[in-house]
């Protein structure tokens, strides 16, 4: 399945939703992480779809993001409807880069609402 069709956009904006702690908004999560950028230099040295990776392999109390390449693997074969086979044939480098960037684009999209 293409990761920019509607279906996928749908389970990525679910799994956000449902991983954002009880106490926080989508605009508190993205003031969290663009306070921890600027803190760390991190603004202007990479991509911010980068930077918001760097941000939740950090593992940041204001989400709850799967961060085992295990559940990366496993959520990213249930949001593209992949087989196993289909699944291997990334490593876990490019699983969790397409995990952190489903993620991004979708919580910005989230945000322009």
């Amino acid at each position: 399945m293409k990761t920019n069709c509607k279906e996928v956009r749908t389970k990525v904006k679910q799994y956000i939703v449902d991983h954002i702690a009880d106490d926080e908004t989508a605009e508190s999560v993205y003031r969290s992480f663009s306070e921890w950028a600027e803190n760390d230099n991190y603004a202007n040295a990479m991509p911010e779809n980068e930077v918001f990776q760097r941000w939740c392999q950090c593992l940041p109390s204001e989400v709850t993001f799967d961060y085992t390449n295990y559940d990366i693997k496993e959520t990213l074969k249930s949001w593209l409807n992949q087989t196993e086979a289909e699944a291997e044939k990334y490593d876990i480098f490019k699983q969790q880069h397409l995990f952190y960037y489903l993620i991004f684009a979708e919580f910005k999209k989230m945000l322009a609402k």
